[in-house]
């Protein structure tokens, strides 16, 4: 309010209302338990006690790396969350911070390293296209493979009603094979798959029956 010289009052103002400045973080949450498959890792963690925490982050980066990335974040009392775009052979470092309304991130104490278990499995190569070239006496076998790059891809063929055999291979930066060792009126049958230096291997492919 105001006063004037005869000791007047004005009317009070509009009331103005403030947050106090936070400089505080909030408290750390904690990883519960984490546990790795070979297809994702698992996360449960007890949250921030306290009671200005407006969501939790999860970050992680490489091993041997500088940069964290946010992979999850929650507003909720969600307290889980499965991982799965990671990748086998590599290994991560999680840790999850509570922020505050304030923005302010609680302190990264509890780093994890987790790694997904590797059974030796790799991807199926689904993705192939046969083309037969009589002229050329020949049959080329494509494929496309988005899984990371194999030492090499082993074709295996037999003649429709024998044994499939290794028939021949390719090294992991091919992504193709003509098969020049073809009889006219004959049925073929084709598979292929990849193989790892460190033993892992896919599937074979679905059978593919060629009339040439």
């Amino acid at each position: 309010m105001a006063m004037d010289l005869n000791y007047n009052l004005s009317s009070f103002s509009e009331v103005l209302e403030v947050n106090r400045p936070d400089i505080i973080p909030p408290v750390p949450p904690v990883i519960e338990n984490y546990k790795a498959s070979d297809t994702s890792i698992y996360f449960k963690w007890i949250p921030s006690s306290s009671q200005d925490v407006v969501k939790h982050i999860l970050y992680r980066r490489e091993k041997y790396t500088t940069v964290w990335n946010p992979v999850y974040q929650t507003e909720s009392k969600i307290n889980v969350y499965n991982d799965k775009d990671v990748k086998i052979k590599k290994e991560y470092e999680y840790v999850i911070v509570a922020v505050d309304g304030a923005n302010f991130e609680s302190e990264r104490k509890q780093i994890v390293t987790a790694s997904l278990i590797d059974f030796g499995f790799r991807p199926a190569i689904k993705d192939i296209e046969v083309k037969t070239d009589r002229l050329k006496k020949q049959v080329q076998l494509e494929w496309k493979y988005e899984h990371q790059k194999p030492e090499k891809f082993l074709i295996y063929r037999s003649v429709k009603g024998s044994p499939l055999r290794l028939y021949r291979s390719v090294t992991g930066n091919e992504a193709s094979f003509t098969d020049k060792q073809v009889v006219m009126n004959t049925i073929y049958v084709y598979r292929i798959k990849a193989s790892y230096t460190d033993g892992g291997e896919s599937p074979l492919s679905k059978e593919l029956e060629i009339k040439y």
